[in-house]
């Protein structure tokens, strides 16, 4: 793994399976009191200098945390994270074969259904409100496709594309689409 950059540009990833459609993957996070978040983490700097794309982040990291190997299929949003000066583009993705691995760093892997996860964040077991809200978008299908994404931000600058991605209802104040 590379070194960090000093504002941290974290990718989330909502995961199902192609077996169990109706699913996203869980990874428990003990050095957080042992509370469920999505996989994904920060963008690595590399030798030259420059960080990994976004899509590479994102599926290294669901390998690393749950064993599963993805397709990136869309993208659900950012989040403004200001007093961790993190920024997450939270992405979602399918894997097509695999099975859920634990690690030392995430005990419990799981997949589990939406309304499996608005319980857990009733008994305060999810990370971050973000977590059931992206669950929410993810389930009603305001996802932005991976393709239109790639091509939004190859010809276009950020500005256009905000104006073009789905929005949800959140209670988070920092929250962008």
């Amino acid at each position: 793994m590379g070194k960090r950059a000093p504002f941290i540009i974290s990718c989330p990833v909502v995961v199902t399976h192609k077996e169990y459609p109706d699913r996203i993957v869980l990874v428990e996070e003990p050095k957080k009191g042992y509370s469920f978040n999505l996989p994904g983490g920060g963008l690595d700097l590399l030798a030259n200098k420059r960080t990994e794309t976004i899509f590479a982040c994102a599926i290294r990291e669901v390998l690393e945390e749950s064993g599963l190997e993805v397709d990136i299929t869309g993208f659900l949003g950012l989040d403004h994270i200001e007093d961790e000066s993190k920024l997450h583009i939270t992405l979602a993705a399918i894997a097509m074969e695999g099975a859920l691995k634990s690690s030392p760093e995430h005990p419990s892997v799981r997949l589990s259904t939406l309304e499996e996860i608005e319980i857990m964040d009733q008994e305060g077991r999810l990370r971050s409100p973000r977590v059931l809200i992206r669950a929410r978008q993810f389930f009603s299908g305001l996802i932005l496709p991976a393709d239109e994404v790639v091509s939004l931000l190859s010809s276009d600058p950020i500005p256009h594309v905000v104006k073009r991605l789905p929005t949800i209802d959140s209670p988070i104040s920092d929250n962008y689409y």
